[in-house]
């Protein structure tokens, strides 16, 4: 759509004109008649519109007709002169969340941190016309990534004993294990079955 973008920030100095930006199979000429310099923390925003009215209210550096993203589902590099800069593929433990751009951790910016997942998180801060992120300036920092199985609770976990154990309070996925009884859709000792409810007619009453 046209409210599709993408950022590339400088982590030394350089002219982009020229440049390519492969997004899955498709191959976007950056212009070569413009010397597109950058320094050290610059921040380019290639969009598929600069009409702020139907782009979500950003205004690009550049513009790349067709840009299609693709959900995040396809792999985004930069090259140049044939060379890979750098590279970008899609990871199953990305958080999409509608209105909320994909930002990039503001200490993960150089082509090795950001091969991470965890350095990956929705935007935060409101711009345009009412989406999250931060096109051309500082992403906001990314919350610390939560982790199951480290004895501390993070995020929306339950609880955290620090091991993988079913049934000792604490289950591996980090919720808390069901009381023993009837319609906690655990077979405890001394039932035939357990549907989760206590529905009768069901099959198990």
């Amino acid at each position: 759509g046209f409210g599709q973008w993408v950022e590339v920030t400088a982590t030394d100095t350089a002219r982009l004109g020229g440049w390519k930006l492969h997004v899955g199979g498709v191959t976007h000429p950056l212009p070569d008649h413009l010397p597109l310099e950058v320094m050290v923390n610059d921040r380019l925003v290639l969009a598929a519109s600069g009409d702020v009215l139907t782009n979500g209210g950003i205004i690009p550096d550049i513009i790349l007709p067709g840009l299609d993203l693709q959900g995040g589902t396809v792999d985004i590099a930069l090259y140049a002169n044939g060379l890979e800069i750098d590279a970008v593929m899609p990871e199953d433990n990305w958080l999409f969340v509608p209105g909320r751009t994909l930002s990039l951790n503001q200490t993960s910016v150089d082509a090795v941190a950001n091969d991470e997942a965890e350095a990956w998180c929705p935007g935060s801060s409101l711009f345009g016309d009412g989406d999250f992120g931060t096109p051309g300036t500082l992403n906001a920092p990314c919350p610390p990534p939560v982790i199951c199985g480290n004895a501390v609770i993070e995020g929306d976990e339950g609880c955290d004993d620090g091991n993988f154990t079913p049934g000792d309070g604490c289950e591996p996925d980090c919720t808390l294990t069901p009381e023993p009884g009837c319609g906690n859709d655990l077979l405890d000792v001394g039932e035939g079955c357990d549907d989760g409810n206590q529905a009768s007619g069901d099959g198990c009453s």
